[in-house]
C-alpha cells in the first residue's frame, strides 16, 4: 500500500503562521490578520503567499479603494475568489464586477487588470 503524502509539506512560512493543521487555512482569521498587518495599513497593494510549491501558488491579495493592478498577462490559469469587497475585472473590451463570495477564472495568456472602489481582499490561486 502506497504511503499517503502531504502535498502541502512545502507550504510557505506565512501559511504555517496561519494554522497548526496541515493544509487548513481559516479564512476569517486570515482576513483579520491581514487587516492588522502594517503592510495592509500602509500600502495600496497587499500580498501574502499562503502556498508555494512546484505546481501551485496561492496568495492573499488586498487592494485599497481607488487602487489598480495595471494590465498584465496571466502567466498561467488563475482563479480569483473575492473574500471581502469587490473587484472590477477588465480584459480587452470586457469589464466584469466580481463581488464578495464570487469566483473568477482567467485563462493563461489573457491580458487583464483589476481595480477596487472599496477595500478588497481576494485569494489568487494559479498553476505554476
Amino acid at each position: 500500500m502506497k504511503a499517503k503524502t502531504n502535498h502541502l509539506s512545502s507550504r510557505s512560512k506565512a501559511a504555517e503562521t496561519i494554522t497548526e493543521e496541515p493544509g487548513l487555512i481559516n479564512i476569517e482569521q486570515l482576513i483579520r490578520q491581514a487587516k492588522e498587518d502594517a503592510a495592509w495599513k500602509t500600502a495600496k497593494l497587499y500580498s501574502k503567499t499562503l502556498l508555494k510549491d512546484a505546481g501551485l501558488r496561492m496568495m492573499l491579495i488586498g487592494i485599497h479603494e481607488a487602487s489598480t493592478i495595471e494590465l498584465h498577462e496571466a502567466e498561467a490559469t488563475i482563479c480569483i475568489q473575492v473574500l471581502e469587497g469587490s473587484l472590477l475585472y477588465s480584459a480587452g473590451e470586457k469589464t466584469l464586477l466580481v463581488n464578495e463570495g464570487e469566483l473568477l477564472t482567467i485563462d493563461k495568456g489573457v491580458v487583464h487588470g483589476l481595480s477596487a472602489k472599496i477595500p478588497t481582499l481576494f485569494l489568487m490561486t494559479k498553476a505554476v
